[in-house]
């Protein structure tokens, strides 16, 4: 599944794709609904 998001939301929030894209990763770990490990592997972080 893909998630649009549109070219005006992107610049209202003053970031670009990839770093909101990161925080939208880490709000849903955060609020728990991805694992650590899920957020991990999204944001290309691996040990």
């Amino acid at each position: 599944m893909s998630l649009l998001i549109s070219d005006e939301v992107v610049q209202a929030s003053g970031l670009s794709e990839a770093e909101l894209l990161q925080e939208l990763i880490l709000m849903l770990f955060e609020h728990e609904k991805i694992t650590l490990g899920s957020a991990s592997r999204f944001l290309g972080i691996y040990n």
